[in-house]
């Protein structure tokens, strides 16, 4: 029994691969080093990352919960990318989608400006405006 080896029912901040040499955070995912987890959802988790072939920092999403089965991983990566092809102003820009060792994730460009809790509070009656991302399948499953 290998300390690689992930039962599907595993947690995805506990089976990233943090290797010494890996970025601030201590973590990878395949090439991307995860440098701050920026927020969960009841079914998905957002990390800062860095993407050293392109050297850029993007938004990296993929689910809390390893897919159960193949087919699992495959409906989750076909709605991630029907999602990837929206495309509007205030949706972030997904620039990949694809899988690591079974996980799947959505990699959305970061020049969409500062995340919701990096952003001033609103003035009173004004309302908080945010840029979700286009498609990330991240509903609870």
């Amino acid at each position: 029994s290998s300390s690689r080896r992930r039962p599907s029912s595993m947690d995805a901040t506990a089976a990233i691969a943090a290797p010494a040499t890996a970025g601030p955070a201590g973590r990878k995912l395949g090439r991307f080093e995860l440098r701050q987890l920026l927020g969960r959802s009841a079914g998905c988790m957002a990390w800062r990352a860095y993407d050293p072939r392109t050297e850029q920092v993007l938004v990296l999403v993929l689910p809390r919960q390893q897919p159960a089965d193949a087919g699992a991983l495959s409906a989750w990566l076909d709605q991630a990318r029907r999602g990837a092809r929206l495309s509007h102003p205030n949706l972030a820009h997904a620039v990949e989608v694809g899988e690591q060792e079974r996980w799947p994730y959505v990699a959305y460009d970061s020049a969409i400006g500062p995340t919701l809790a990096e952003r001033p509070a609103p003035r009173e009656g004004e309302a908080a405006a945010g840029r979700p991302a286009a498609g990330a399948p991240c509903k609870e499953q």
